[in-house]
């Protein structure tokens, strides 16, 4: 066993995890444990001892553990078992968000369920996320110097908007949205 399973917490409580009961257990520290199974095997039978579980790190780098069931395995993010677990969701919010921007900490306290939005909100409000401008947008048709272009071309009356976006390929409504600085404020 490694220092960190040996590790206890004077706080930490541990609740089996929904479906997973008297198989797995996930604590308010973010630790996950299976628990002490029979098993029977052709010569007779025996118990598996339960350990904390190593998790893996995904590619989005959140702890993930694996669970067999029945012989079925499963995969699971380490902070959702522990919402699963400890965190009533009766708005039914689908994701879990780490307080602290730190994906790794699956400590309760730091946990709590949210929406795709909010979610997103709250990397950009952290600095997790940065929103992306202009050019840096992966769906922009135009470059700056393309809406610097419109901005110096567009005459009431002399050069229509729909000319406009007919050269540079958009909608009208981008034209207007440019002029207008609804969109592409930056520049």
């Amino acid at each position: 066993m490694t220092k960190n399973q040996q590790q206890n917490y004077p706080d930490e409580i541990w609740k089996d995890i929904p479906e997973y009961e008297d198989f797995y257990q996930v604590s308010t520290k973010g630790r996950v444990r299976s628990l002490n199974t029979p098993h029977k095997v052709w010569y007779g039978s025996y118990i598996k001892k339960g350990r904390i579980l190593k998790a893996d790190i995904s590619r989005s780098g959140y702890k993930r553990v694996t669970f067999s069931k029945y012989g079925i395995t499963k995969r699971f993010c380490v902070h959702k078992l522990v919402l699963l677990t400890f965190v009533p969701n009766p708005e039914n919010k689908p994701q879990g968000n780490h307080l602290d921007g730190n994906k790794l900490n699956n400590c309760l306290e730091n946990l709590e369920w949210c929406t795709e939005s909010e979610n997103a909100t709250h990397a950009q409000k952290t600095g997790l996320t940065v929103a992306s401008k202009g050019e840096k947008c992966g769906r922009s048709k135009l470059s700056e110097k393309v809406v610097k272009a419109i901005r110096k071309s567009y005459k009431p009356g002399v050069v229509k908007q729909q000319d406009l976006a007919d050269r540079y390929g958009v909608v009208n409504a981008t034209i207007s949205l440019i002029i207008n600085r609804k969109i592409w404020r930056h520049i």
